[in-house]
Protein backbone atom coordinates (compact mmCIF):
# COMPACT_ATOMS: atom_id res chain seq x y z
CA UNK A 1 0.00 0.00 0.00
CA UNK A 2 1.33 3.44 -0.91
CA UNK A 3 1.63 6.46 1.35
CA UNK A 4 -1.62 7.87 2.74
CA UNK A 5 -2.80 11.01 4.48
CA UNK A 6 -6.02 11.88 6.25
CA UNK A 7 -7.26 14.01 3.40
CA UNK A 8 -7.23 17.79 3.08
CA UNK A 9 -6.01 19.62 6.14
CA UNK A 10 -8.92 20.78 8.27
CA UNK A 11 -9.14 23.28 11.08
CA UNK A 12 -5.87 24.92 10.10
CA UNK A 13 -2.46 23.35 9.78
CA UNK A 14 -0.19 22.65 12.67
CA UNK A 15 1.83 25.66 11.68
CA UNK A 16 -1.18 27.90 12.25
CA UNK A 17 -1.86 26.48 15.67
CA UNK A 18 0.76 24.64 17.71
CA UNK A 19 3.77 24.63 15.42
CA UNK A 20 5.23 28.11 15.58
CA UNK A 21 4.76 28.43 19.34
CA UNK A 22 5.76 24.87 20.22
CA UNK A 23 9.00 25.18 18.31
CA UNK A 24 10.33 27.27 21.19
CA UNK A 25 9.10 26.13 24.58
CA UNK A 26 10.19 29.35 26.24
CA UNK A 27 8.05 31.62 24.07
CA UNK A 28 4.48 30.44 24.68
CA UNK A 29 1.88 32.94 23.51
CA UNK A 30 -0.17 34.27 26.46
CA UNK A 31 -3.33 32.41 25.45
CA UNK A 32 -1.49 29.14 25.12
CA UNK A 33 0.22 29.51 28.48
CA UNK A 34 -3.16 30.32 30.00
CA UNK A 35 -4.61 27.06 28.63
CA UNK A 36 -1.74 25.07 30.18
CA UNK A 37 -1.92 26.94 33.49
CA UNK A 38 -5.68 26.38 33.65
CA UNK A 39 -5.41 22.69 32.78
CA UNK A 40 -2.74 22.07 35.41
CA UNK A 41 -4.67 23.91 38.12
CA UNK A 42 -8.08 22.42 37.33
CA UNK A 43 -6.92 18.86 36.62
CA UNK A 44 -4.79 18.68 39.78
CA UNK A 45 -7.65 20.04 41.89
CA UNK A 46 -10.04 17.47 40.45
CA UNK A 47 -7.42 14.78 40.98
CA UNK A 48 -7.29 15.54 44.72
CA UNK A 49 -11.09 15.61 44.94
CA UNK A 50 -11.58 12.25 43.21
CA UNK A 51 -8.76 10.53 45.09
CA UNK A 52 -10.13 11.37 48.52
CA UNK A 53 -11.97 8.34 49.86
CA UNK A 54 -10.76 6.06 47.03
CA UNK A 55 -7.18 5.33 48.09
CA UNK A 56 -7.52 1.54 48.05
CA UNK A 57 -8.94 1.24 44.54
CA UNK A 58 -6.67 -0.42 41.96
CA UNK A 59 -5.48 1.67 39.02
CA UNK A 60 -5.92 -0.39 35.81
CA UNK A 61 -3.55 1.80 33.78
CA UNK A 62 -0.74 1.37 36.34
CA UNK A 63 -0.41 -2.33 37.25
CA UNK A 64 0.28 -3.07 40.93
CA UNK A 65 -0.70 0.45 41.93
CA UNK A 66 -3.62 1.61 44.01
CA UNK A 67 -4.91 5.17 44.04
CA UNK A 68 -2.75 5.92 47.09
CA UNK A 69 0.33 5.06 45.02
CA UNK A 70 -0.81 7.27 42.14
CA UNK A 71 -1.33 10.18 44.55
CA UNK A 72 2.13 9.63 46.02
CA UNK A 73 3.70 9.49 42.58
CA UNK A 74 2.13 12.69 41.27
CA UNK A 75 2.73 14.61 44.49
CA UNK A 76 6.37 13.52 44.41
CA UNK A 77 6.72 14.67 40.81
CA UNK A 78 5.26 18.06 41.74
CA UNK A 79 7.80 18.46 44.53
CA UNK A 80 10.67 17.53 42.19
CA UNK A 81 9.62 19.99 39.49
CA UNK A 82 9.35 22.72 42.11
CA UNK A 83 13.00 22.03 42.94
CA UNK A 84 13.91 22.10 39.23
CA UNK A 85 12.33 25.53 38.77
CA UNK A 86 14.26 26.88 41.75
CA UNK A 87 17.62 25.51 40.54
CA UNK A 88 18.18 28.08 37.78
CA UNK A 89 19.02 25.66 34.98
CA UNK A 90 21.03 23.17 37.05
CA UNK A 91 19.87 19.70 37.95
CA UNK A 92 18.59 20.07 41.51
CA UNK A 93 20.58 18.42 44.29
CA UNK A 94 17.52 17.80 46.45
CA UNK A 95 15.20 14.80 46.32
CA UNK A 96 11.49 14.63 45.74
CA UNK A 97 9.16 14.68 48.72
CA UNK A 98 7.86 11.34 49.97
CA UNK A 99 4.27 10.72 51.02
CA UNK A 100 3.46 10.72 54.74
CA UNK A 101 3.38 7.41 56.57
CA UNK A 102 -0.17 8.14 57.69
CA UNK A 103 -2.34 7.57 54.62
CA UNK A 104 -5.06 9.78 56.07
CA UNK A 105 -2.73 12.73 55.51
CA UNK A 106 -1.79 12.00 51.90
CA UNK A 107 -4.42 14.19 50.22
CA UNK A 108 -3.42 17.19 52.33
CA UNK A 109 0.23 16.40 51.53
CA UNK A 110 -0.62 16.23 47.81
CA UNK A 111 -2.41 19.57 48.02
CA UNK A 112 0.68 21.11 49.60
CA UNK A 113 2.91 19.85 46.76
CA UNK A 114 0.35 21.07 44.24
CA UNK A 115 0.24 24.53 45.80
CA UNK A 116 4.03 24.78 45.82
CA UNK A 117 4.22 23.86 42.14
CA UNK A 118 1.52 26.30 41.05
CA UNK A 119 3.22 29.08 43.01
CA UNK A 120 6.57 28.22 41.43
CA UNK A 121 5.15 28.40 37.92
CA UNK A 122 3.35 31.68 38.69
CA UNK A 123 6.62 33.29 39.83
CA UNK A 124 8.90 31.86 37.11
CA UNK A 125 9.08 33.37 33.58
CA UNK A 126 8.46 30.84 30.84
CA UNK A 127 11.88 31.42 29.28
CA UNK A 128 13.76 30.99 32.56
CA UNK A 129 16.40 28.24 32.26
CA UNK A 130 15.37 24.90 33.75
CA UNK A 131 17.10 21.53 33.53
CA UNK A 132 15.15 18.78 31.75
CA UNK A 133 15.64 15.10 30.98
CA UNK A 134 14.79 15.53 27.29
CA UNK A 135 17.40 15.35 24.54
CA UNK A 136 15.10 17.26 22.18
CA UNK A 137 13.18 19.82 24.25
CA UNK A 138 14.26 23.32 25.22
CA UNK A 139 15.57 23.56 28.81
CA UNK A 140 13.13 26.24 29.95
CA UNK A 141 10.50 26.58 32.65
CA UNK A 142 7.67 26.42 30.15
CA UNK A 143 8.89 22.98 29.03
CA UNK A 144 8.01 21.86 32.54
CA UNK A 145 4.66 23.68 32.51
CA UNK A 146 3.57 21.70 29.48
CA UNK A 147 5.07 18.50 30.93
CA UNK A 148 3.14 18.87 34.19
CA UNK A 149 -0.14 19.86 32.54
CA UNK A 150 0.02 16.75 30.37
CA UNK A 151 1.30 14.49 33.16
CA UNK A 152 -1.62 15.58 35.33
CA UNK A 153 -4.15 15.19 32.52
CA UNK A 154 -3.04 11.62 31.80
CA UNK A 155 -2.99 10.60 35.46
CA UNK A 156 -6.37 12.24 35.99
CA UNK A 157 -7.66 9.91 33.29
CA UNK A 158 -6.05 6.98 35.15
CA UNK A 159 -7.77 8.06 38.36
CA UNK A 160 -11.14 8.59 36.67
CA UNK A 161 -10.92 5.08 35.29
CA UNK A 162 -10.00 3.72 38.72
CA UNK A 163 -12.91 5.33 40.55
CA UNK A 164 -15.47 4.81 37.78
CA UNK A 165 -15.94 8.51 37.10
CA UNK A 166 -18.87 9.17 34.77
CA UNK A 167 -18.04 12.15 32.56
CA UNK A 168 -21.56 12.19 31.11
CA UNK A 169 -22.94 12.84 34.59
CA UNK A 170 -20.52 15.74 35.11
CA UNK A 171 -20.28 17.68 31.83
CA UNK A 172 -18.45 20.62 33.43
CA UNK A 173 -15.83 18.35 34.96
CA UNK A 174 -15.37 16.48 31.70
CA UNK A 175 -13.91 19.69 30.23
CA UNK A 176 -11.17 19.97 32.87
CA UNK A 177 -8.51 19.30 30.23
CA UNK A 178 -8.89 21.80 27.40
CA UNK A 179 -8.71 20.75 23.76
CA UNK A 180 -5.77 23.13 23.33
CA UNK A 181 -3.85 21.50 26.19
CA UNK A 182 -4.57 18.03 24.79
CA UNK A 183 -3.23 19.15 21.42
CA UNK A 184 -0.15 20.48 23.17
CA UNK A 185 0.25 17.06 24.76
CA UNK A 186 0.17 15.38 21.35
CA UNK A 187 2.81 17.83 20.12
CA UNK A 188 4.97 17.20 23.19
CA UNK A 189 4.88 13.46 22.61
CA UNK A 190 5.57 13.53 18.86
CA UNK A 191 8.10 16.38 18.69
CA UNK A 192 9.93 15.78 21.94
CA UNK A 193 9.31 12.79 24.21
CA UNK A 194 9.16 10.00 21.65
CA UNK A 195 12.22 11.32 19.82
CA UNK A 196 14.13 11.58 23.08
CA UNK A 197 13.02 8.02 23.92
CA UNK A 198 14.19 6.71 20.54
CA UNK A 199 17.53 8.49 21.00
CA UNK A 200 18.03 6.23 24.02
CA UNK A 201 16.31 3.07 22.76
CA UNK A 202 17.37 2.48 19.16
CA UNK A 203 15.90 -0.64 17.60
CA UNK A 204 12.77 -0.69 19.73
CA UNK A 205 10.86 -2.14 16.78
CA UNK A 206 8.98 0.79 15.23
CA UNK A 207 9.59 1.67 11.59
CA UNK A 208 8.05 3.53 8.67
CA UNK A 209 6.29 6.89 8.72
CA UNK A 210 3.24 7.96 10.70
CA UNK A 211 0.94 10.93 10.13
CA UNK A 212 -1.10 12.13 13.12
CA UNK A 213 -3.95 14.63 12.66
CA UNK A 214 -6.08 16.40 15.29
CA UNK A 215 -9.65 17.00 14.17
CA UNK A 216 -10.82 19.40 16.90
CA UNK A 217 -7.83 21.74 17.18
CA UNK A 218 -5.06 22.66 14.72
CA UNK A 219 -2.29 20.09 14.69
CA UNK A 220 -0.70 17.71 12.18
CA UNK A 221 2.57 15.82 12.41
CA UNK A 222 4.68 13.48 10.29
CA UNK A 223 6.91 11.11 12.29
CA UNK A 224 9.71 9.38 10.38
CA UNK A 225 10.91 6.44 12.44
CA UNK A 226 13.40 5.38 9.75
CA UNK A 227 15.33 8.66 9.69
CA UNK A 228 18.62 8.70 11.58
CA UNK A 229 17.99 10.14 14.03
CA UNK A 230 14.17 9.80 13.95
CA UNK A 231 12.44 13.09 13.32
CA UNK A 232 9.04 14.76 13.41
CA UNK A 233 7.83 17.55 11.14
CA UNK A 234 4.73 19.60 11.87
CA UNK A 235 2.97 19.37 8.53
CA UNK A 236 0.20 17.74 6.51
CA UNK A 237 1.93 14.96 4.56
CA UNK A 238 1.53 11.43 3.24
CA UNK A 239 2.84 8.56 5.33
CA UNK A 240 2.74 4.77 5.57
CA UNK A 241 -0.06 5.10 8.12
CA UNK A 242 -2.24 7.91 9.38
CA UNK A 243 -4.23 8.27 12.60
CA UNK A 244 -6.91 10.93 12.86
CA UNK A 245 -9.21 12.03 15.67
CA UNK A 246 -9.86 14.38 18.61
CA UNK A 247 -6.78 15.63 20.46
CA UNK A 248 -7.83 14.06 23.76
CA UNK A 249 -8.25 10.62 22.22
CA UNK A 250 -4.96 10.92 20.35
CA UNK A 251 -3.22 11.88 23.59
CA UNK A 252 -4.56 8.82 25.43
CA UNK A 253 -3.58 6.54 22.54
CA UNK A 254 -0.05 7.96 22.40
CA UNK A 255 0.30 7.32 26.14
CA UNK A 256 -0.97 3.75 25.66
CA UNK A 257 -4.18 4.45 27.56
CA UNK A 258 -6.30 3.64 24.50
CA UNK A 259 -6.06 0.97 21.84
CA UNK A 260 -6.85 1.95 18.29
CA UNK A 261 -9.63 -0.61 18.27
CA UNK A 262 -11.15 0.75 21.47
CA UNK A 263 -11.35 4.40 20.47
CA UNK A 264 -12.99 6.72 17.97
CA UNK A 265 -9.71 7.23 16.13
CA UNK A 266 -9.59 6.60 12.38
CA UNK A 267 -6.68 4.68 10.89
CA UNK A 268 -5.62 4.87 7.25
CA UNK A 269 -2.95 2.92 5.37
CA UNK A 270 -0.76 0.30 7.01
CA UNK A 271 -2.44 -0.27 10.38
CA UNK A 272 0.54 -2.28 11.62
CA UNK A 273 2.72 0.83 11.54
CA UNK A 274 0.19 2.59 13.76
CA UNK A 275 -0.20 -0.41 16.08
CA UNK A 276 3.57 -0.65 16.54
CA UNK A 277 3.32 2.51 18.64
CA UNK A 278 2.44 0.16 21.52
CA UNK A 279 6.12 -0.88 21.56
CA UNK A 280 7.02 2.58 22.84
CA UNK A 281 6.72 2.60 26.63
CA UNK A 282 7.47 5.93 28.23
Amino acid sequence: MGPVSTGPSSGGSAGQGISDQAASAGTFAPGRRCALDSTLAAASEKFAHLARGSLDRPVPACPDWKVVDLVGHLGGVYSWVTLVLAAGGERPSGVRATPPADRDEIIDWFSQQRGGLLEAFASTPGDAPAWSFSSRGEPAASWWLRRQAVETAVHLHDLEEAVGYDADADPAGARTVSVEAAGDGVDEMLCDLVLSYLDRHAGVGVSGTLHVHCTDTPGEWLVDFDARPPRTVREHAKADAAVRGPAGELLLWLWNRRSLEGSCLEVFGDAQVARSWQLIRL
